[in-house]
């Protein structure tokens, strides 16, 4: 038993000292690909931090907006006015998210500069488009296995500040 225990701990414990987190390999790639600094990767880090929560709650805001415009078309004599604002809120959480987004792309593209910031979208886009094509050929009934997410921020930001809307609700 003592042996299996100690071939165990051989086998794990090298494994483990080589695990990274989502953002230590998002910060790598960023210093390896780009040749960011580490004031530069703990800026674009806290940059899409603070976008991405702004995005979740907008995002949150548009479900629970849709729900209650459902709700309010529900009745056999329909609240115009109720719907109406519905629709005016929905239209300003939706700017308000944009707005948000290119904020976050210029404050981006001041901090890596040009060349980095295009080399990085180029980086994000191609990476969506592989989740986004293992995850159609799932949907069509072939075992695709899913590509592994490089980093945390993968799925937001080339969509969404490219101004793409595939991945909102």
């Amino acid at each position: 038993m003592k042996r299996y225990l100690l071939v165990l701990a051989m086998l794990v414990v090298p494994a483990l000292s080589f695990a990274q987190t989502p953002q230590q390999r998002e910060a790598a790639m960023l210093k390896s690909r780009l040749g960011l600094n580490d004031s530069q990767i703990t800026q674009v880090i806290d940059i899409q931090r603070k976008t991405m929560d702004q995005v979740r709650q907008d995002s949150v805001h548009l479900r629970l907006l849709r729900a209650e415009l459902a709700e309010a078309l529900l009745p056999s004599t329909v609240n115009q006015n109720r719907v109406n604002e519905l629709i005016d809120q929905t239209a300003r959480t939706r700017a308000n998210m944009q707005k948000v987004l290119v904020d976050a792309r210029i404050q981006l593209r001041k901090v890596m500069g040009d060349d980095a910031f295009f080399a990085y979208m180029r980086f994000f886009q191609r990476h969506r488009a592989r989740i986004i094509r293992a995850q159609w050929m799932a949907r069509d009934g072939n075992v695709v296995e899913q590509p592994r997410r490089a980093m945390a921020f993968t799925w937001s930001c080339p969509a969404i500040l490219s101004g793409g809307s595939a991945l909102l609700p």
